[in-house]
């Protein structure tokens, strides 16, 4: 590698430098050291001194420029630096002020690489999770970490276009690797534009997977109990089903409470992405409204506030007399007792 790394490439936090030492004992620099025979600390202790020092600092790979900072980093004292200093930096190039190695950057852009990957797959899986939770509490989901590269352009910008500008001259560009041999992206061969190796690329655009049983469809119907009878709030929780019966109960359910306000309700709930009577169902659930149809009486003080925060705007605006309040104890165990819960 004949550039120097770009700055966001910090390695400085890792506890180990990985070493090649096969690579090593074949290298010119390694042989060198072999056949030291000058004074003080050798050539090969001031070299793995270097080099470590070169992949923690930032950016990974360079070294100030300076032989009191090197002497320093080399464990030498600055006479002693001064008869080996060009035997030290054999291999090295200057750029920016600092001294830059080779294989030094390309194994600390390998590792850098291999970083940002994991940190974009939990990027995404966090993502999918908001997703979920947005959706479970009927509001707007969070925007999408997009693909990779807009990712990685939009976070890192400084290696994202040390990526893009890497081969300036286009061409096919074989995928960069992390030093133990995974290849962790590449760039197109027409415009140099990053891709993230994952063999499902749309990944990060997809709506997150619901598991069967534990979260209820949009959409369901309303499922009739198997044994002829009405489905009571909260029963059968342990069966695979009971999401789905569930559901269909309680949503029966609220459409007999709250009557000539449904439709109403459903369009307001009615959010991206999200059903508006899965919303409905999940912001109202356990409700009901009071005999005299001017208040809306929720299970909990918690779930009251909620709704207030949430949706009391709208509701107001709708039915200007309706209040919303949560239940007394006697009112809950009176509407558990209906429901058979």
């Amino acid at each position: 590698m004949s550039a120097p790394l770009p700055a966001d490439v910090d390695l400085s936090g890792m506890e180990h430098m990985p070493l090649f030492d096969a690579r090593l004992m074949r290298s010119r620099a390694w042989l060198t050291a072999k056949n030291w025979r000058g004074e003080g600390p050798g050539l090969a202790f001031v070299l793995i001194n270097l080099w470590c020092a070169a992949f923690r600092a930032v950016p990974a790979g360079s070294l100030e420029d300076d032989d009191d900072v090197l002497s320093d980093l080399a464990r030498c004292d600055i006479a002693h630096w001064r008869t080996m200093k060009a035997q030290a930096l054999a291999g090295w190039f200057r750029g920016g002020g600092r001294v830059h190695h080779p294989v030094i950057g390309e194994i600390a852009l390998g590792l850098w690489l291999a970083r940002l990957n994991k940190r974009y797959e939990n990027t995404v899986l966090s993502w999918r999770a908001a997703c979920k939770r947005a959706a479970d509490k009927g509001i707007e989901p969070p925007l999408a970490p997009g693909r990779f590269e807009e990712w990685l352009a939009r976070v890192y910008p400084q290696t994202a276009n040390f990526l893009r500008h890497a081969h300036p001259q286009g061409g096919s560009q074989a995928p960069v690797q992390d030093p133990h041999g995974a290849d962790v992206m590449m760039t197109d061969g027409s415009d140099g534009t990053i891709r993230h190796t994952d063999t499902d690329e749309n990944h990060c655009d997809k709506r997150p997977k619901r598991r069967e049983g534990n979260i209820s469809p949009l959409n369901p119907p309303a499922v009739p109990d198997p044994g002829g009878g009405e489905t009571g709030f909260g029963k059968g929780k342990s069966s695979k089903s009971a999401g789905k019966l569930w559901y269909g109960a309680e949503l029966a359910r609220l459409r007999a409470s709250f009557a000539q306000m449904v439709p109403t309700m459903i369009s307001h709930f009615q959010k991206p992405m999200v059903s508006g009577e899965f919303a409905f169902v999940v912001a109202m659930k356990g409700s009901w409204l009071d005999p005299g149809g001017r208040c809306i009486v929720m299970p909990s003080k918690r779930r009251a506030d909620a709704l207030l925060a949430d949706h009391g705007v709208w509701i107001r605006a709708c039915w200007p007399d309706l209040a919303i309040r949560h239940a007394t104890v006697d009112e809950l165990r009176a509407f558990k007792a209906r429901n058979e819960i």
